[in-house]
């Protein structure tokens, strides 16, 4: 067990570099994180280099450390300042990717004829115009675009803002009248600032091993068993309303898919749309 006292200490360089393409470059690193989570990586196969912990979870965290892995502990203060997050779960890992599989490793090839689409590190609109037309060429029956965004609690620049996230769809917007694309039309203008919607953080909720998971899919503030305590105490009215500060960004499919549906219901025009697109695509 190693203390950490400085956010420029070496041995932590790892965890103050969030983006997974610099802890690629790193040697194939990937972070970790929550309780559950960095459990599951110390518990598999794949390689872990250390665990970085706050003070209180450091003696129950080292309870299952298994041999010739370093874990450091540090205050609830200096991991705040090292990942750059307002809010943490207090327990993070730094994991190594296995070895890339080859076509003959797959298991699904060993049986039958398999059509196979790998597109790592897809970055712009134009490299997403491409794919499209790729999968069309190929037969794939349909596909899903959504964006990524930078949530409020984040200080580096990791996801999309509203803003780059409304310039990226406005383009998808344009070839997903070719392209047969699994989002509603609805979705997709909002994706594009064409129009607004409250958000349905009820729409997807997730039950995790530490309970509910509320408000939403994304944002965990609270955690229960009880179904009944969480559906009855969330106030779904203030998150619907988007004020929250970490829901600026956000145009999700799990928030906003429910609500461009509901919204159909008011317009008629909207409703023959909606039809279209589900026969016709």
């Amino acid at each position: 067990m190693t203390r950490i006292d400085s956010i420029d200490d070496p041995h932590i360089a790892p965890y103050r570099m969030m983006k997974d393409r610099e802890l690629a470059r790193e040697g194939n690193r990937f972070i970790a994180e929550g309780e559950y989570i960095v459990r599951r990586l110390l518990a598999s196969d794949y390689p872990c280099e250390s665990v970085l912990v706050i003070e209180r979870m450091a003696a129950e965290i080292a309870g299952v450390m298994p041999a010739g892995v370093t874990l450091y502990v540090t205050s609830n203060a200096l991991l705040r300042q090292i990942i750059g997050f307002k809010f943490h779960s207090g327990v993070m890992a730094v994991g190594r990717r296995k070895s890339n599989l080859t076509l003959a490793d797959l298991p699904v090839l060993q049986h039958k004829r398999a059509t196979l689409v790998v597109c790592p590190d897809m970055m712009g609109v134009q490299n997403m115009g491409s794919l499209v037309r790729i999968c069309a060429a190929l037969g794939v029956d349909g596909m899903l675009l959504a964006p990524g965004y930078h949530y409020e609690m984040v200080q580096r620049d990791i996801f999309l803002t509203r803003a780059e996230i409304h310039r990226k769809f406005s383009k998808i917007l344009g070839f997903s009248r070719r392209y047969r694309l699994t989002s509603t039309p609805l979705f997709l203008e909002f994706a594009a600032g064409m129009r607004e919607l409250p958000c349905s953080p009820w729409s997807t909720v997730t039950y995790t091993p530490r309970g509910w998971k509320g408000p939403c899919y994304l944002i965990g503030q609270k955690y229960t068993h009880s179904w009944k305590e969480f559906w009855e105490e969330t106030d779904w009215d203030y998150w619907e309303s988007r004020r929250d500060s970490r829901c600026q960004n956000c145009a999700m499919h799990s928030g906003f898919e429910a609500s461009a549906v509901r919204q159909v219901r008011q317009s008629p025009k909207e409703m023959a749309r909606m039809a279209v697109w589900n026969f016709l695509g």
